[in-house]
């Protein structure tokens, strides 16, 4: 019993543990920070691909792709009508 007493003493005063203990909260906070800030990144880069996909939508002007495919070598194949 004696001898669990004063393991218990010793272990009650070490320090050595403590300094482990504060490094892996400062650990635990500085990596919960980086994970909120990368998800708040995301999220914005997210919405401004999302804004600029909207603007090409089906208002812009080009070429619907439905030509005839009959050009060839030296060939007159129709190209696709404009969708302005």
């Amino acid at each position: 019993m004696q001898r669990t007493r004063r393991l218990l003493a010793r272990l009650w005063s070490a320090e050595h543990g403590i300094s482990s203990v504060e490094y892996a909260l400062l650990l635990a906070m500085i990596s919960g920070g980086i994970i909120i800030s990368v998800d708040l990144l995301a999220s914005a880069v997210s919405n401004e691909m999302i804004d600029t996909a909207a603007l090409f939508g089906e208002d812009t002007c080009g070429n619907d792709g439905s030509g005839d495919g009959t050009g060839g070598d030296g060939g007159t194949g129709e190209g696709g009508a404009n969708t302005c």
